[in-house]
């Protein structure tokens, strides 16, 4: 099983991971391209026969390419450790074993605020969503 946080951007590293993963089961090769770049070893490390994905996002996710009897997609916040906590229970009480965990999700806001108390806040919600939600994320799935 691969769990993949931040699948939700149409044209994001996260999505374009998980289309990997999904080609690779609809194929069965061992070989996928995300922007033209070869996926094969990551892949390789996932080709087993019911290979389950499971993608993660903040944000609610319609992608017709990502429409596949082996992905499940959940609406999670990783900076909330109850939701992360349900993600990884629920992963772990399926047959297959996780093998792949990519965090994926982060936020960047290109507006700076002029307030400090507003950069400070800006601040901490990057570091809450980038760092702390994928670190909760990644302890969770292996505790």
């Amino acid at each position: 099983m691969a769990v993949i946080s931040g699948v939700a951007r149409t044209h994001g590293i996260g999505r374009e991971c998980a289309k990997a993963f999904l080609e690779v089961n609809a194929s069965r090769t061992r070989r996928a391209e995300v922007d033209g770049v070869s996926t094969s070893y990551l892949c390789s490390i996932c080709m087993q026969a019911g290979y389950k994905v499971v993608g993660l996002d903040n944000a609610s996710q319609e992608d017709p390419a990502l429409q596949h009897e082996d992905y499940h997609f959940s609406t999670t916040d990783i900076t909330s450790i109850e939701q992360t906590k349900q993600v990884a229970k629920q992963v772990s009480s399926q047959n297959n074993a996780l093998r792949v965990l990519i965090n994926n999700a982060g936020i960047a806001d290109p507006y700076l605020p002029e307030d400090p108390t507003e950069r400070i806040a800006l601040w901490s919600k990057v570091i809450q969503t980038n760092l702390t939600g994928e670190a909760k994320a990644a302890y969770l799935h292996v505790e």
